[in-house]
C-alpha cells in the first residue's frame, strides 16, 4: 500500500520547481487535471520488452503504464505524454461523479487527514495536517467553480479560482477547506432577481392598495 501512495505521490513532481493541481467542481461532476513533469535521468528503465512495466518501477507507470485516479478499481486516467531531450510531460486527466471524489487517490494518499462531504445541496472539502507528496519546492492547488461558494480559507482568490499555496512551511501542517453549494452563481442571482422583483409588485401593491382606500376614505368624509 505505501508503494501505492509514492507512486501517486510522483505525479505531483516538478524537479526544483512548482507544480500544480488543479480540479474543476460544478454540480454534477468533478474534474482532476494534472501535469506531471518527469526527469528522463530519473527514470529506471526496467522494462522487459515495448510498455512492461518491472514492479518495482516507481516512475515509469508514468509513462507506459496505466495509471487509476482510484486506490483501487479499473478505471484510468486520460493520459497524454509528450517528451523532449530531457523531460517527459505527462497530462492526467480524469472526471469523478460527486459520489467518486471522495475516494480520489489524490485526497487520500497525499493528506493525513482527508473529509469529503456530498450531499444533494453541497459539496465539502476539508484536508489537513502533514502532505505527503511535496516533490516541488512548492505545490499550487488551484480549484475552479462556476457554483457559489459558502466557505473557504483560500490563501488567494482569483475570480472564481480558490487557490491554495502548500510549501516546505506549511507541509507539516495543512489546512484546507471549501464549501461549495449545487447551484451557479447565475442560479442564485436568478433567485434573488425573482425576490426582488416580487418584493417590489408586493411594494407597489400595497401603495396602490393604501392610494385607493385613502382615496375611498376622503370621498366618504366629503
Amino acid at each position: 500500500m505505501k508503494k501505492v501512495w509514492l507512486l501517486f505521490g510522483l505525479i505531483l513532481l516538478v524537479s526544483g520547481c512548482s507544480s500544480e493541481y488543479n480540479l474543476k467542481v460544478e454540480s454534477d461532476k468533478i474534474s482532476e487535471n494534472m501535469d506531471i513533469v518527469i526527469e528522463k535521468s530519473m527514470i529506471e528503465m526496467n522494462q522487459a520488452v515495448g510498455n512492461v512495466v518491472d514492479s518495482d518501477d516507481q516512475l515509469s507507470p508514468f509513462i507506459f503504464g496505466d495509471i487509476s485516479p482510484f486506490a483501487s478499481g479499473n478505471d484510468t486516467y486520460q493520459k497524454t505524454v509528450t517528451e523532449d531531450d530531457n523531460y517527459y510531460y505527462v497530462n492526467l486527466k480524469y472526471d469523478f461523479s460527486p459520489s467518486q471524489y471522495g475516494e480520489s487517490r489524490a485526497i487520500q494518499g497525499c493528506f493525513e487527514n482527508h473529509e469529503y462531504v456530498e450531499n444533494s445541496k453541497f459539496y465539502e472539502i476539508k484536508l489537513s495536517g502533514s502532505f505527503y507528496c511535496l516533490y516541488s519546492d512548492s505545490l499550487a492547488i488551484r480549484l475552479n467553480t462556476p457554483n457559489v461558494v459558502e466557505e473557504n480559507n483560500a490563501d488567494q482568490i482569483d475570480g472564481d479560482t480558490y487557490i491554495w499555496t502548500i510549501d516546505k512551511s506549511n507541509v507539516q501542517n495543512t489546512d484546507i477547506s471549501i464549501k461549495i453549494l449545487k447551484k451557479t452563481k447565475w442560479q442564485q442571482y436568478l433567485v434573488y432577481g425573482i425576490i426582488g422583483a416580487l418584493i417590489l409588485v408586493c411594494g407597489i401593491a400595497i401603495f396602490v392598495f393604501m392610494k385607493i382606500f385613502t382615496n375611498k376614505e376622503n370621498r366618504n368624509k366629503i
